[in-house]
């Protein structure tokens, strides 16, 4: 991305009257530094920013916080760009879409269409489907290395779809071949980002079972999910019991059971505007199946992050650090 060719078109074309010049920079986290009306600007540059990346570039500026940082990339979401502002953090897409905080004025341009990079990724990997697949590799990396059948009975995926989607994988260059035929996953945290997206927007809602309201004496802190095989804490609940610090406002609960059984077990009734949203599990954990009242910590960060809820996303991050770090 040409940052300053964009900056200097944007001087042109919307007549700001900018003085823009380039300085050099010792510092190896800092991308470009420029000047920009005699104020120095520190710039980092990403190819796309999604909710899920603010907290990491919000650690990143807060490094720098008597100076001016801006992220610079090809496309922005725009609820990264609202993140981004909660957190006064500077941006600047490839459209020229700019909200830029200088200590002499604000320089703020919106409405410029830029065509999302992921679009090309419409693939077997980024479907539903591929999705489930993912889930799998991401709470468990070595499973790159088992054979399709396992990776079938493990992620609920067709063995036919196994391959299509490890082929793309492969072509994206998550997954590579190791000189001992082994089979290893890697850039984990751009995989993560993407597999957030295809939940959000793909997985979950097709496999939203309905949204019910708890009995009117009953609060969620006083179900025991450990009790109830067949059902787990997922979202801001799940996080409140492992990180201790999140008050749920939305809950979530994932199960293998019929709904019947589950408004049978918890007396719940059904309401499509219901504070609690139930989805049907898209993974078999088999014989390894666990008591924990709580889906895997790698669901309820990527839930979590897919909210674009800054609160939430603080959650995550410590969730991400207490739980994934040696993967992400």
């Amino acid at each position: 991305m040409e940052v300053l060719q964009i900056l200097q078109e944007l001087d042109r074309s919307e007549e700001l009257n900018l003085s823009i010049r380039e300085l050099h920079s010792r510092d190896s986290k800092i991308d470009l530094v420029l000047e920009i009306n005699k104020e120095k600007v520190l710039i980092k540059t990403k190819y796309e920013v999604r909710p899920s990346q603010v907290g990491q570039l919000h650690d990143q500026a807060k490094l720098y916080q008597k100076e001016i940082f801006l992220v610079a990339s090809n496309y922005i979401t725009p609820s990264a760009k609202r993140l981004l502002k909660e957190y006064r953090i500077s941006y600047l897409d490839s459209g020229g879409n700019i909200h830029l905080k200088l200590n002499k004025g604000l320089i703020f341009i919106e409405g410029k269409h830029v065509k999302p990079p992921s679009e090309k990724y419409k693939n077997r990997a980024f479907t539903k489907v591929g999705a489930k697949l993912i889930y799998t590799l991401l709470r468990e990396p070595s499973y790159a290395d088992l054979n399709y059948r396992s990776l079938s009975e493990i992620s609920t995926c067709s063995l036919g779809s196994i391959s299509k989607i490890m082929d793309h994988l492969k072509k994206e260059q998550f997954i590579i071949n190791l000189p001992n035929k082994k089979i290893k996953l890697i850039q984990q945290d751009k995989l993560m980002a993407k597999w957030i997206e295809t939940l959000k927007n793909q997985l979950l809602p097709a496999m939203l079972i309905g949204k019910y309201n708890f009995p009117r004496s009953k609060k969620w802190h006083e179900i025991n999910l450990k009790q109830k095989q067949g059902y787990r804490w997922g979202g801001e609940v799940a996080a409140s019991i492992l990180t201790k610090n999140l008050r749920p406002q939305e809950y979530t609960i994932y199960t293998s059971k019929k709904s019947s059984e589950l408004m049978k077990d918890f007396k719940l009734t059904p309401d499509k505007n219901g504070e609690l949203s139930v989805y049907r599990e898209f993974w078999n954990d088999g014989s390894t199946q666990t008591k924990s009242a709580t889906v895997d910590p790698v669901l309820i960060y990527a839930e979590l992050m897919a909210s674009s809820d800054s609160r939430n996303i603080e959650a995550a991050n410590d969730i991400k650090e207490m739980f994934l770090g040696e993967h992400l």
